[in-house]
């Protein structure tokens, strides 16, 4: 996992021609950084949330999280989803207003979690293999949430069926930003936008 600061990612932002929300405490800059294209099983990638706190202090925090499948049958014997084989890996890019915070401890998942309610882009990865096959591209709404991928009072171990094309972390670290989350949907409501980064973009 790298080190990250509010400025640096606002910068790496800028350069992609992405918005970055620097005004209204609580506006929120969610992402998540794809550090390789290996499906490793574990959380070798990270996830941010870049804000100002209620003094208008900027603040980061940054923890392990996976925007990768785990190795499970979804990835190793790939089936045909929306008429195309392969799992799900989002493409990298900004999704804006694509995700819905739930804040629920019943129904899926029975947590919180943030449901994509929008397009995004995915790779089909089709041939089972462990890197990720960029040939294949399609954009959809594909339940590709982001989530806790660990039980209860867990960081995280192997991924296994966690994660079948949705990005997250473990569940200790997933309760520490919980609340930052719902200062914002206080001022801002549950829609959220959320981009991937990759690690030459930092």
């Amino acid at each position: 996992m790298i080190v990250l600061n509010y400025d640096k990612i606002k910068e790496v932002y800028a350069k992609k021609g992405y918005v970055f929300y620097d005004t209204g405490n609580f506006n929120l800059n969610i992402g998540f950084i794809r550090e390789s294209d290996e499906f490793t099983d574990h959380l070798t990638d990270t996830f941010f949330i870049a804000y100002r706190d209620e003094l208008g202090i900027k603040r980061c925090l940054y923890y392990p999280a996976t925007t990768k499948a785990g190795i499970s049958p979804a990835l190793l014997n790939p089936k045909i989803i929306a008429g195309m084989k392969g799992i799900a890996v989002i493409v990298p890019n900004q999704y804006r207003g694509a995700f819905q915070f739930v804040d629920s401890y019943v129904g899926w998942l029975k947590y919180p979690y943030f449901q994509q309610i929008k397009p995004v882009d995915v790779y089909r990865d089709p041939n089972g293999d462990t890197h990720i096959d960029k040939a294949q591209k399609q954009s959809g709404l594909f339940g590709v949430n982001i989530h806790r991928m660990s039980g209860i009072g867990m960081i995280a171990g192997i991924l296994a069926n966690w994660s079948e094309g949705c990005s997250g972390m473990g569940e200790l670290d997933w309760r520490k930003f919980l609340p930052v989350i719902r200062e914002s949907v206080k001022r801002y409501g549950t829609i959220f936008t959320s981009t991937w980064l990759e690690l030459k973009d930092i």
